[in-house]
């Protein structure tokens, strides 16, 4: 969770003024960054990009992470990426930016562009275990009526561009695009490039252009890192539509598609549903009657939101800091998860006071930029790299959870309630195709997660592709639905020939207490057996604030301990005294 004196100093300062900016670091730096996750991120380059720093540090830390940089000497990117012993390597980054200036790129002329592109990317995508950042190229300032001629600079960047596009498209999560095209068009070339600069010390860029990429190149970070927020928590009056329900009635509130203001609200209702689509869960926390407001979702011609669309409900006169802990208790969420959205200046100061971790956005006094302001939130703050099944239906899988959770009271004896579950789970591993949702679950799982290890999709895919590496994951359902991919682990090569070690072994908190985890181990102990012939399995459990609950998991299992200390647990297993364990009430496909 981000330091909340930390969150305050960089709200307060311009993210477009430089001095503002290296200001805002420096007093950041100063204080508290426990809880910040360490973010390696290395530039190579044809030009100097260098001027990128504060403002990558500066929204890096605005994201909860702490930016380590790299820089590679000036137009040597063939080299660092090819060798193993460069500085590039040696630094170990999670993101490499690969940096281009077109007219640096194309200096000899000649030779097709995007061939060249298409041997650079490739080699790059060999030589880099994380995230590779790719960037358009800066269309030309001035045009005629033969710019777009075959053979024009213009039409040779532009060709260019749609292949940079074509080509991240077609390996995303791997490749991530900055669009440079977006920035020069969004503050007008004069704001965005230096030409004086650009010729006197090859730094073409002016602060509100390298704003905008080290804020982009800090969101997929960000999302690397399974920080993206999970739920957005709402306000009814003035901010689902204009005007108060409780006195204007359902007819008198705003929120006509045709009318302003009704139009603003309309609009950034159609963006929530695009929210809800995406896997967003959104929520209601109001002071309202709770009635009334059914009745608006109901009855009202425009409503596009209906009740269905919540995954839950605090609709009373009680204060909403109580209200928003209640919300998360029942979904399981922690407060970082969340957004808070209120058009009262009086309810986000008391979220920010009594609950510092949720991320509070007040609907702006001007209506017309309201839209906007949520398209912003939504692109800031729930960016993920990929979308996932479980994404698209996470509002499912956690009223599935939530019915079976009540389903439970009904029964006397835990036995008799799990076998009432009709479990059935897929144990196998890894495909190609839910790469997505295990890097996911590395970063997102904190509860049981033995060793906490966030992978990115890149790392993940590496697994998938070493000969040695084993993935394996779990599927579950049960009688109130499908509850996804909820259990991974990840089996690596050691160096003794006839032992593996487990690197990973995590499972959602949405199957606790069914016993999961012990058919999971069991079947991924039995199969890695048979696929290499190990006689000994090592694994380690590393603490952290959050996985109490796994800590003897391992010696439940029959593991034995090695080695202990402080912080972690280092384990052995002879695979010859393991006992499989199998549970009736669980159903294997």
């Amino acid at each position: 969770m981000m330091n909340v004196l930390v969150s305050s100093i960089l709200r307060q300062a311009d993210p477009l003024n430089l001095l503002a900016v290296e200001s805002a670091v420096l007093r950041a730096r100063g204080g508290d960054l426990t809880g910040f996750i360490p973010m390696p991120i290395y530039f190579l380059s044809n030009y100097t990009i260098s001027g990128i720093d504060p403002y990558l540090h500066y929204h890096g830390l605005s994201s909860g992470l702490d930016v380590r940089s790299g820089y590679g000497d000036y137009n040597v990117i063939h080299q660092s990426l090819m060798r193993e012993d460069s500085a590039l390597h040696q630094f170990k980054p999670s993101i490499v930016v690969l940096s281009l200036m077109y007219d640096v790129f194309n200096q000899a002329g000649g030779v097709d562009v995007c061939a060249r592109l298409q041997d650079l990317f490739t080699l790059a995508a060999e030589k880099v275990t994380g995230t590779v950042v790719l960037n358009t190229f800066v269309s030309p300032r001035f045009g005629n009526a033969s710019a777009a001629a075959e053979g024009s600079r213009a039409a040779e960047v532009a060709r260019a561009n749609d292949f940079i596009r074509h080509f991240v498209k077609e390996h995303s999560p791997k490749f991530y695009l900055c669009d440079w095209d977006h920035y020069v068009k969004a503050f007008g070339y004069g704001d965005a490039i230096d030409r004086r600069y650009w010729f006197m010390a090859k730094a073409p860029f002016r602060p509100p252009f390298l704003s905008s990429y080290a804020a982009d190149i800090a969101k997929l970070a960000r999302a690397n890192m399974g920080l993206s927020k999970k739920c957005l928590m709402l306000d009814c009056d003035g901010t689902l539509w204009g005007g108060v329900l409780g006195e204007d009635g359902i007819e008198g509130v705003k929120l006509h598609p045709n009318d302003y203001p009704g139009n603003v609200f309309y609009a950034v209702q159609r963006s929530l549903l695009e929210l809800h689509k995406r896997g967003v869960l959104l929520v209601i926390n109001s002071k309202n009657n709770e009635a009334d407001v059914y009745d608006a979702f109901d009855r009202h011609p425009h409503c596009l939101l209906k009740k269905e669309h919540f995954s839950a409900v605090r609709i009373n006169w009680g204060n909403k800091a109580e209200n928003a802990k209640d919300i998360a208790a029942e979904l399981n969420l922690g407060l970082d998860s969340f957004v808070f959205l209120d058009d009262s200046d009086f309810e986000c100061d008391f979220i920010k006071e009594r609950l510092p971790a949720i991320d509070v956005r007040q609907v702006p006094k001007r209506p017309y930029e309201y839209p906007d302001f949520v398209t912003e939130i939504a692109d800031e703050l729930f960016f993920t790299t990929s979308q996932t099944k479980e994404d698209a239906a996470r509002a499912q899988l956690y009223d599935a959870r939530h019915q079976a959770e009540v389903a439970k009271t009904e029964f006397d004896d835990i036995e008799t309630y799990l076998k009432s579950l009709e479990i059935v789970v897929d144990m196998h591993a890894m495909r190609k195709e839910e790469i997505a949702r295990v890097s996911q679950l590395t970063h997102k799982t904190n509860q049981f997660n033995l060793a906490k290890t966030p992978y990115s999709e890149a790392a993940i895919s590496d697994f998938f592709n070493k000969p040695n590496c084993f993935v394996y994951v779990m599927v579950v359902k049960d009688r109130f639905g499908e509850l996804g991919l909820t259990n991974v682990c990840i089996v690596t090569p050691t160096d003794a020939v006839q032992a593996v070690m487990i690197d990973s072994f995590l499972m959602s908190c949405r199957v606790f207490e069914r016993n999961l985890e012990y058919a999971f181990l069991s079947y991924v102990i039995e199969d890695v057996q048979r696929q290499c012939g190990c006689t000994e399995i090592r694994a380690k459990y590393i603490r952290s604030s959050k996985n109490s609950v796994a800590e003897n998991f391992y010696e439940k299992m029959g593991f034995r301990v090695v080695h202990e200390d402080h912080q972690s647990k280092l384990y052995t297993l002879e695979v010859s005294d393991f006992t499989h364990v199998n549970f009736d009430y669980i159903q294997r496909i």
